[in-house]
């Protein structure tokens, strides 16, 4: 995880007690944060909590009751016939929900992973705790983990739907049934707002609904979201500001799909696939919430940290935190091993061009 703000940076690169000597050519001293403990006190502040940043996967049926009459039939949820087999229905579509299961059976045996993989594990057979809260309360027992910051899984893909109106819609009932789910343990689990920035109006009100809801911080994606536009481009800026004044940390976070601009797709990463593997039903349908994918192994190794690094460069050096200074930020599921390099890379261009980024005031690493 990495964190950054006006002047603070969180990551996970090195074990180093936060007196240790640097020496000074290195962009360490400007890394305000590199112990664990040192990174602990900055989550507390960011968030209020002493923070695990945590999937779960979606409710089979929970969002139904904050969905719209008009929209029902359309927002996710699992139905199962009489046959015993389970189907998606989600924007507009239908689809067996076989091989979903794969994202909920951590914790579970590499047999019953293998089970998931081949479709033959029903989405309801996965750890109850990985859509509800009383039995996941034990599993953080287990685990060590004292609160956590709730993300989606599914519903990563959430801002590539065509249909902004839906999305909203979409959002909304997830980011209800989120307040509900972390109500029940207040003290210990926490929300992430699902977006729509397929629009930015929708994103802003959205935001502010999820704000009055309770929720802690903000889930986007780090890929461009309106006509391919990076995300330092002004047309983002609604969404920072609003971030900023309402005091929601925004987690850009990876999906391993080729469904927004961006590595997996550009890059072809998510094309590769291994003979006789298959991640798809075979028949495209609106319901599936990942699209074209190959293979999970290059998607994620790959796509992620360069997704990622991407956005650090926009944020850093693009103007992002020059122009919103208090904004906080949180770059996940990218590992952080590479952030000293990539900080001194751009921090170099900086000084040899600076005419490019004439609105930096500052090193890029001092952001």
């Amino acid at each position: 995880m990495l964190v950054s703000g006006r002047r603070r940076l969180l990551t996970d690169i090195t074990g180093s007690a936060p007196n240790a000597p640097v020496p000074t050519p290195s962009i360490y001293p400007r890394l305000a944060y590199r112990d664990e403990h040192a990174a602990l006190e900055f989550l507390v502040r960011a968030f209020g909590l002493v923070e695990r940043r945590e999937a779960r996967v979606e409710h089979p049926d929970g969002m139904l009751r904050f969905a719209p009459t008009e929209y029902r039939e359309r927002i996710w949820h699992i139905e199962t016939k009489a046959d015993g087999s389970e189907w998606l229905h989600y924007n507009g579509g239908v689809r067996p929900a076989g091989g979903m299961a794969l994202a909920g059976t951590a914790g579970m045996t590499a047999a019953d992973r293998e089970r998931a993989r081949a479709g033959k594990l029903r989405y309801s057979e996965v750890r109850p705790g990985a859509f509800s809260p009383a039995p996941r309360l034990p599993d953080m027992q287990v685990e060590g983990i004292t609160q956590a910051v709730l993300y989606p899984t599914m519903l990563l893909g959430l801002p590539a739907i065509e249909d902004a109106a839906f999305a909203e819609v979409q959002a909304n009932a997830y980011n209800e049934w989120l307040h509900a789910y972390c109500a029940y343990a207040p003290q210990r689990l926490f929300g992430a707002a699902v977006v729509p920035t397929q629009e930015i109006e929708r994103a802003v009100r959205t935001i502010r609904r999820a704000k009055e809801l309770g929720l802690v911080g903000v889930f986007m994606r780090p890929n461009p979201a309106v006509g391919g536009r990076k995300l330092n481009d002004p047309v983002y800026d609604p969404i920072w500001a609003v971030c900023q004044d309402l005091e929601m940390p925004i987690g850009l976070h990876p999906f391993l799909a080729p469904d927004m601009p961006g590595a997996c797709r550009a890059l072809g990463y998510g094309a590769i696939r291994a003979e006789g593997v298959r991640y798809d039903t075979g028949h495209e349908s609106p319901a599936d919430p990942i699209r074209n994918l190959g293979n999970v192994f290059f998607s994620q190794a790959l796509s992620n940290p360069f997704d990622v690094m991407e956005c650090i460069a926009l944020f850093c050096a693009g103007g992002i935190c020059e122009r919103f200074p208090k904004l906080t930020v949180l770059f996940l599921e990218a590992n952080g091993g590479w952030i000293v390099s990539w900080l001194e890379r751009l921090d170099h261009h900086f000084e040899v061009f600076r005419w490019d980024v004439p609105w930096l005031r500052m090193k890029p690493s001092e952001y």
